[in-house]
């Protein structure tokens, strides 16, 4: 890392602790310079401001969290038993929570006075409302209308924030984990009372989209100005391969609904569950299998540290296409006989 990077990280690492630990208006630049061991000049060299060193922690803040919860919650909404899987992610957060939520009131209180930090602090709402929204569509699918789901992951991320708060504040009467416990566990019960065939007439529409529910003939689809809208930012041989993998996988998987998460930027393949998803990068493309630790990989393609999940590094003039496809065949093989089981 370049020296001046690590300096202004060093700088933005120590002014975090001290806001934390003394609240902003008590944190001092000199205090925060003697922490970091930096000069004030270096300080003013890459902040403008106390204010906008605040700014870069709460931006900071909100990707690298985010990220991470994104991905804790990611393979809770994988597992078998997704309910149960959130409780054990909400737990494992809430722990996280007791530290940074109290200096998170605290960007919450200033941004009613200081209108950037007020832009910043709506920007992680509005990213932490869409990430849980995308979270927990896989298992929700359809049942709900996009503004109930809408609805209900901001009412679950107030459970989040407020059973932190009001555990911090009155930790004698109040746990966070069993607040989040108990709103899962009703959600849960809520949930497996709906008949999965009523779903709302206006979820199901979208334009674009063709529906074949009376046979498994075919699944939902994106349509191809969508699929056009999601692959634009990408290269030409990006593109392409996102257009050969697709269709090899809905040619391999035709019952699958497919869909954009625009949450984890992947176009996601579901059977009843969510099996499998492409995501685009800068110079490949990944398919990942949600459940690939399972699969037969006689080719040895298959790839990851995820608890569960592995993925295919695809390039457009590189497609081994007949593993591919029977590794997608599998996949949704194996989706639809763990759909029989539950």
């Amino acid at each position: 890392m370049p020296r001046a990077l690590e300096t202004r990280e060093s700088l933005r690492h120590a002014a975090y602790g001290c806001f934390r630990d003394l609240g902003y208006h008590e944190a001092s630049v000199d205090t925060i310079c003697r922490v970091a061991g930096a000069s004030k000049g270096s300080f003013y060299y890459h902040y403008g401001s106390k204010q906008d060193c605040f700014i870069d922690i709460l931006e900071t803040w909100t990707r690298e969290v985010m990220s991470e919860v994104q991905k804790q919650f990611e393979e809770a909404t994988q597992a078998r038993k997704p309910f149960a899987s959130l409780q054990a992610a909400f737990r494992r957060e809430n722990e996280r929570g007791k530290l940074i939520v109290p200096l998170w009131l605290e960007f919450t209180v200033l941004s009613r006075r200081e209108p950037a930090i007020r832009e910043v602090i709506a920007r992680f709402y509005h990213r932490a409302r869409l990430a849980i929204a995308e979270m927990l569509r896989p298992f929700v699918g359809d049942l709900i209308e996009p503004a109930e789901l809408d609805g209900l992951s901001g009412a679950i991320l107030g459970v989040y924030l407020g059973g932190v708060t009001q555990e911090l504040a009155d930790p004698s009467n109040v746990t966070a984990n069993a607040n989040s416990d108990a709103v899962l566990t009703l959600m849960a019960r809520i949930f497996a009372r709906i008949d999965p065939t009523a779903r709302s007439d206006r979820a199901s529409e979208g334009a674009g989209r063709r529906r074949h529910k009376a046979t498994p003939v075919e699944g939902a689809r994106i349509s191809d100005a969508d699929f056009e809208a999601f692959v634009m930012p990408y290269s030409g041989p990006v593109r392409q391969c996102m257009a050969d993998l697709r269709e090899l996988v809905l040619t391999q998987a035709p019952a699958s609904d497919e869909r954009v998460v625009r949450g984890w930027r992947v176009i996601a393949y579901d059977l009843g569950g969510l099996y499998c998803a492409l995501k685009p990068r800068r110079a490949d493309v990944d398919l990942t299998f949600h459940h690939g630790l399972e699969l037969d990989d006689p080719k040895g393609l298959l790839g990851g540290r995820a608890k569960n999940a592995r993925s295919v590094s695809v390039k457009a003039d590189q497609i081994p296409t007949k593993a591919l496809a029977a590794l997608v065949r599998q996949a949704a093989e194996l989706q639809l006989a763990r759909r029989v089981e539950d």
